[in-house]
């Protein structure tokens, strides 16, 4: 698929790894080549030439999973992380409110 090209590292050279061995079958002096002699041609070439764009897929594929992940915690996990909601809005004694017992000793006069 097109678009996983730039962004899933895997992708990339997979199919970077076809190019080149298609480009291969067209010349004699490839074809002459073992598969482990392609193999480190293709590996020479992509760590090198290709460096580059092998360094902005793996940064768009870093990008694009902290935002899967970002939207993965706001959709699923979203209300536990900020505490109870509803214990939140009515204070930490409930909806009717409650005395902490701290009245009996003064410090709940008003003054």
């Amino acid at each position: 698929p097109p678009c996983l090209f730039n962004k899933v590292p895997q992708v990339h050279k997979s199919t970077s790894r076809a190019n080149l061995m298609k480009c291969f079958s067209g010349y004699s002096a490839a074809a002459r080549m073992s598969p482990a002699m392609q193999m480190k041609v293709f590996e020479n070439w992509y760590n090198k030439d290709l460096a580059q764009d092998a360094a902005n897929v793996w940064n768009n594929f870093y990008i694009g999973s902290l935002l899967i992940g970002l939207l993965v915690v706001l959709l699923f996990g979203g209300g536990r992380c900020c505490g109870n909601q509803q214990a939140a809005a009515h204070g930490p004694f409930g909806a009717t409110g409650g005395s902490t017992g701290m009245s009996s000793f003064g410090y709940n006069r008003g003054y």
